[in-house]
């Protein structure tokens, strides 16, 4: 079947992940105004204790509206199409009044939640704190409704729409940010955050083929039994817990020293990066697919499908790994240090980033797995993963917050990053009887080796050299080319896709996903 590029697996991810990399490139160049201006400062803790539960709150309802949305749309479009249209008009005014009444309540209990992460500290902190909340209980509803739209995009492969919304999104927000932050300080991320979320869905509802028709809102209710699937709960407790990680590392904000918490962030986000742009833009475009095969029953497809997207998530993460492993102190140092992020700030951020780093491969893998877990509904088996690795996160942070600090809290998410990659993988595999065909391990020890020759080349080569940042960068920028070239000489059969897809890019042709 003759798709459009955009349309495909490959050529999909692509997209996404190239106007993923613009999007996050502006993002993270707030982050980078935000290093400047504030640094690892105290201000800098109290906005991201302020701002975390309302922020994961809007996590978790962009993903509920991804994992329920989708596949719930195609068991209905097969049974009762004529309701399709029904079932998207009545999750859109669903979402949007849930996110009003959470954001109503929270306003009320904010003082109460605040209270419960800044217990020992002084009335200031706590005052600076309610204040960030409740400016970003605004951004509630408006982030629900933009999680529906953006997910019935997804159901009509137009990927592009809500790629361009969060451009728009991290564009006008790095607006606001370079007028205001003068005259509004730390209130100038809420603010900004706001007003840019305002934009974001209204460019989503310019482009959304969807007739808004508020009379039929009644209807819809009525008919409500026959749109709710029954693992609804089960699935809103997945993304529930699983978005807690947050929320439980901002709790120890009295057992780390200040800056601990933004040391923390930062390093989150380096961590990531390549994740959002690459291993989510990979998974977002591969669920529809799994869903699509396994109504058709196409096992084979679905193998097939899944086996690609783990070998490209190796040879794409495995060199990432060793840079933030490897390079992790260089990186930092060109990305944030300037300003009020000091030399210092780098290297408490660097053992940070390490601890993370760590897991990266098997994280990237877990985000495919997650998303075949939920096409081939195992529900239940995922919210049991999700659970007994929040529990181990919480458990291992008590045990290594005393000692380690911040880079305690971060080793702590690594270790059950990897318990999530160990318990789907079995899990899949026993499911799709893959046994030999998805050993990948041979990939792994594969690219972890050709890893270390560059590494050792790329340091031998600049050992000759003086010891600059500059031959810093050149040494990293030597690492990824003999990396890479080594694939290519090996004939590998990911940089065949790539080296396809891109040739089919360049020369605008459609790509025939079947073949």
């Amino acid at each position: 079947m003759v798709k459009k590029f955009t349309s495909t697996v490959a050529g999909g991810a692509i997209f996404i992940s190239i106007t993923g990399l613009l999007s996050k490139g502006l993002g993270f160049f707030r982050e980078i105004l935000f290093a400047s201006f504030f640094g690892l400062q105290k201000e800098f803790d109290i906005y991201l204790v302020g701002a975390v539960l309302p922020l994961t709150i809007n996590v978790i309802i962009y993903y509920l509206a991804q994992n329920y949305l989708i596949p719930a749309y195609n068991n209905i479009l097969k049974s009762n199409p004529e309701k399709s249209d029904s079932f998207i008009h009545l999750n859109l005014y669903l979402f949007t009044a849930a996110g009003i009444l959470i954001s109503v309540l929270l306003y009320f209990l904010s003082n109460i939640i605040v209270d419960f992460y800044l217990f020992q500290a002084e009335i200031y902190t706590k005052h600076t704190a309610s204040n960030i909340f409740r400016i970003f209980l605004i951004t509630i509803p408006l982030q629900s409704a933009i999680s529906v739209l953006s997910a019935y995009m997804h159901i009509k492969f137009e990927f592009r729409f809500p790629a361009y919304s969060q451009l728009i999104l991290n564009a006008s927000f790095l607006v606001f940010l370079l007028i205001l932050i003068g005259d509004l300080g730390i209130y100038v991320i809420p603010v900004g955050y706001a007003i840019s979320s305002v934009f974001q869905l209204g460019f989503l509802v310019l482009n959304t083929k969807i007739i808004y028709q508020s009379k039929e809102l009644f209807s819809l209710l009525r008919n409500l039994r026959y749109y709710l699937p029954k693992a609804l709960i089960l699935i809103i407790l997945i993304e529930t817990i699983g978005q807690l990680y947050l929320l439980i590392d901002r709790y120890f904000y009295s057992l780390v020293p200040t800056g601990g918490i933004a040391a923390l962030n930062y390093a989150q986000i380096t961590f990531h990066l390549p994740l959002s742009i690459l291993s989510v833009a990979l998974a977002t475009v591969l669920f529809p697919r799994f869903s699509n095969f396994i109504s058709k029953n196409s096992f084979d497809e679905l193998r097939k499908s899944l086996e690609e997207s783990i070998r490209i998530n190796i040879v794409l993460f495995i060199p990432i790994t060793f840079i933030l492993i490897f390079f992790g102190d260089l990186v930092l140092k060109i990305l944030f240090e300037r300003g009020k992020f000091s030399a210092t700030d780098t290297i408490i951020t660097s053992n940070v980033l390490f601890y993370f780093s760590i897991s990266l491969i098997f994280y990237s893998i877990y985000s495919v797995f997650n998303k075949m877990l939920y096409s081939l509904g195992l529900i239940k088996h995922l919210l049991l993963i999700t659970i007994v690795g929040i529990l181990l996160k919480v458990l291992l942070n008590y045990i290594f917050v005393g000692d380690y600090l911040q880079d305690g809290l971060a080793l702590s998410s690594s270790i059950s990053y990897m318990f999530f990659f160990l318990a789907s993988y079995l899990l899949v595999e026993k499911k799709l009887s893959m046994n030999k065909s998805m050993n990948f391990l041979y990939e792994i020890i594969f690219c972890s080796f050709s890893a270390i020759v560059a590494i050792y080349i790329a340091d031998f080569i600049i050992s000759f050299m003086p010891g600059d940042i500059i031959f810093s960068v050149l040494k990293l920028l030597l690492f990824i080319f003999i990396f890479s070239t080594n694939l290519y000489l090996v004939d590998h059969s990911s940089i065949k896709t790539f080296l396809k897809v891109l040739s089919i890019a360049a020369e605008g042709k459609k790509y025939e996903f079947d073949k």
